[in-house]
């Protein structure tokens, strides 16, 4: 009677951890912050592509809320050339990864 009890507790508990690994894989994480580090690859007014160093291509857009910093200071979105290790912050809003925060390295990658 004791080894069924257990086989009956230890399957009880199998369908209760799948039930809330399923319902995890479906949750909404809209506002979630995310981050991808790596080279800007291409950038220009709203959209900055970052090339993580698993060869993954990620494309992020930005607007005038985006705050770009090198080290503590601010920097104008301007600054940020192809070639730069970047540290970005980001949230899926409707489909899209926005940029809420770009780390720029200290140096740029350029000409290496």
């Amino acid at each position: 009677m004791t080894k069924q009890r257990a086989i009956l507790m230890g399957s009880v508990a199998v369908l209760l951890l799948a039930g809330v690994a399923f319902a995890h894989e479906g949750a909404d994480h809209k506002g979630a912050e995310h981050k991808v580090v790596g080279t800007v690859s291409t950038v220009d007014a709203t959209h900055l592509n970052v090339t993580t160093q698993d060869g993954r291509a990620v494309g992020l857009v930005f607007d005038k809320d985006t705050r770009f910093l090198r080290g503590k200071d601010k920097v104008a979105p301007e600054s940020l050339t192809a070639g730069e290790r970047v540290v970005v912050t980001y949230v899926e809003d409707n489909g899209a990864m926005k940029a809420q925060e770009v780390r720029l390295s200290g140096k740029s990658d350029k000409g290496k």
